[in-house]
């Protein structure tokens, strides 16, 4: 499933909604698309202030990190990501000494 990030009617971040709502709001006018990189959204009328707590979770590895937040209660994820590392700093710092 995914998500796509919401603004409230001040412009507050809230929770992500899921994009096939997201797609309801709106055609029907409801909301409007404030950025496309990250998709988000900005929610036309009154929304309560509620926001859930969520878990976040990171992977460091040595050539990728992972992250992701879960929400504890239900265990669905809200956001996934994986970094890629640089993995040529020490030929270039080695480089770099000989010059």
């Amino acid at each position: 499933m995914t998500y796509v990030y919401a603004l409230d009617l001040k412009g507050q971040p809230i929770m992500p909604i899921n994009s096939a709502n997201a797609r309801i709001l709106l055609k029907s006018g409801r909301a409007k698309v404030v950025k496309k990189e990250p998709f988000t959204i900005q929610l036309l009328y009154e929304t309560t202030d509620y926001v859930q707590d969520l878990t976040m979770g990171i992977d460091p590895g040595s050539a990728t990190a992972g992250f992701a937040v879960v929400e504890p209660t239900k265990g669905a994820v809200k956001y996934s990501s994986e970094v890629t590392l640089r993995q040529d700093v020490t030929k270039n710092m080695d480089e770099r000494k000989m010059y």
